[in-house]
């Protein structure tokens, strides 16, 4: 169980090899910055450590949504690894 969120972890493990495809594909994509991401995994952590619920939560929100938000820039660029929805 992770923060006491078993429907994350449930989800996470359903989707792992979708979210690992991006994630290789994302750091790789030279227009987004990796260092917004290493500065988001350093501040999770962070909370994780000072036992901070709700920063924890917020942060892990925030992540996520940035994957959303980052989209569009992946898949435009790395077409023939994601399926159309024509």
């Amino acid at each position: 169980e992770i923060a006491g969120r078993q429907e994350v972890w449930n989800w996470l493990d359903d989707h792992n090899i979708h979210l690992e495809r991006f994630r290789w594909l994302r750091v790789t994509t030279e227009d987004l910055n990796l260092k917004i991401l290493i500065s988001q995994h350093y501040r999770l952590l962070e909370s994780l450590i000072n036992k901070d619920p709700e920063e924890a939560d917020f942060l892990t929100a925030a992540h996520l949504h940035m994957m959303l938000d980052e989209q569009e820039i992946v898949v435009n660029k790395f077409p023939d690894f994601f399926k159309q929805n024509d």
